[in-house]
């Protein structure tokens, strides 16, 4: 992050924004890596060497994954889910200026029911196409 005036005059979550954006610039720099979230799409939309992913689910089976994963009961379970999708949005929506979910922002969108090694073997064999 360039250390500017300007720049410590930005709110905290713009700041943070822009040193995540600096260490995956720095990381894809480096060499092949696997980058989840923090509008890496759109930081590394510069670049042709990317294999953008949206994963995505329904509902019922985040909501199931919640449950056995944080030993939660379903109720709670959607709340998080619910909670954190609009947190992910929010944040991708107003930093990108797109809209979260939206294929047109991806090379690849893959649904997990399948399992994670499905989905896996399809980012790996998507990749080696590239």
């Amino acid at each position: 992050v360039t250390h500017s005036h300007s720049a410590n005059n930005m709110p905290l979550n713009d700041r943070l924004f822009l040193a995540q954006s600096e260490v995956i610039k720095d990381l894809a720099e480096k060499g092949p890596c696997i980058l989840l979230g923090r509008c890496s799409d759109y930081v590394l939309a510069d670049r042709d060497d990317v294999l953008k992913v949206f994963l995505y689910s329904d509902e019922e089976f985040k909501i199931s994954n919640v449950e056995k994963r944080l030993g939660v009961p379903k109720s709670k379970a959607a709340e998080i889910v619910k909670k954190t999708e609009k947190r992910r949005a929010t944040y991708y929506n107003y930093y990108t200026h797109k809209k979260w979910g939206d294929h047109h922002n991806f090379d690849l969108t893959l649904n997990c029911k399948n399992g994670i090694d499905t989905v896996v073997d399809l980012i790996i064999k998507s990749y080696k196409t590239m």
